[in-house]
């Protein structure tokens, strides 16, 4: 039988996952796992809401307050309040986090070639198929995938 530990493989594998990228991302002038989620984002939908960006990713409101504003000091993405209601923010991304952007791509895809590396495209499929599962039976604030 597989080794039952799943969460702990989980949390291992993204542990390890996070620290290979900082390492070839996060370097000088580069950026961290969590700025290229917001960049990536961004991409998909310039201009998100900072709370929808928040919900996006997972992270709650004040942290993306806080690291949208690092990145706006860093030239990624530029804040702006809602023409509509000026309570909104909203961010944007510049041209230097477009470039950033293609950077941690190009990196992702070092990663997704590493970690596909030994697997048939069968397994793989199992894989995702799991990981899919395992977000949407979590994604409820009680974790009992809504039901």
């Amino acid at each position: 039988m597989a080794d039952e530990r799943l969460v702990y493989w989980l949390v291992r594998a993204q542990h390890r996952v996070s620290t290979w990228l900082l390492a070839r991302a996060g370097g000088e002038g580069g950026v961290s796992v969590a700025q290229a989620g917001v960049l990536f984002a961004l991409e998909a939908e310039d201009g998100m809401t900072s709370s929808g960006l928040a919900r996006e990713l997972g992270v709650a409101p004040a942290a993306m307050t806080g690291l949208s504003k690092r990145m706006e000091r860093a030239g990624l993405v530029e804040r702006r309040k809602d023409t509509r209601d000026r309570r909104v923010m909203r961010v944007f991304i510049t041209d230097q986090g477009r470039e950033m952007t293609t950077r941690a791509a190009d990196v992702l895809g070092e990663l997704n070639a590493e970690l596909r590396a030994e697997f048939t495209e069968d397994e793989l499929a199992v894989v995702q198929r799991w990981l899919e599962h395992a977000t949407n039976r979590l994604s409820s604030p009680e974790g009992d995938g809504g039901t």
